[in-house]
């Protein structure tokens, strides 16, 4: 049956539609086919941080076509209008944690939404890229939309 799931993925992999299981390394990704969204929070933009981790993702993968949040959308209200679609049409997610090692409640949303139809969900955290399924997420006291969750490795490897 077209798009059947048999129970959750196993650890490190990602289930698309209509798709076989596939992991989320790098090597599942195939040259100028591949688009990932890269979403960050809001006071990461600009900042020499962000374009630090930007040359190092891009290094590591130099054949994805990347959609960065910051160039795609003007403002809160044209993300909340065209994400859904925007979303359509990506393969998957890399975040990019503020250097404090939170992300915002935008962010968190984002992905919430990609791991909801099976995009594959990649973290870039202390200079490292890894699974989403590595890290923690803990909200963060008091709420702040643009600081909303704090992020660590769990130590799963």
């Amino acid at each position: 049956m077209k798009g059947k799931r048999d129970g959750p993925p196993q650890r490190g992999y990602a289930r698309r539609p209509d798709r076989e299981l596939m992991q989320i390394p790098t090597a599942t990704l195939r040259a100028g086919r591949v688009r990932v969204y890269v979403a960050a929070s809001l006071p990461t933009y600009d900042t020499a941080h962000y374009a630090e981790a930007m040359r190092e993702i891009r290094a590591c993968l130099p054949d994805v076509e990347f959609v960065e949040a910051r160039t795609t959308f003007v403002d809160s209200s044209d993300w909340r209008r065209r994400w859904r679609h925007v979303l359509a049409s990506l393969d998957g997610l890399i975040v990019i944690v503020h250097p404090d090692g939170t992300v915002g409640a935008g962010v968190l949303q984002e992905i919430l939404d990609a791991r909801l139809i099976g995009r594959p969900v990649l973290v870039f955290v202390r200079g490292r890229i890894r699974p989403i399924a590595q890290h923690m997420f803990r909200f963060v006291e008091p709420a702040n939309p643009r600081r909303f969750a704090s992020v660590a490795p769990s130590g799963v490897r």
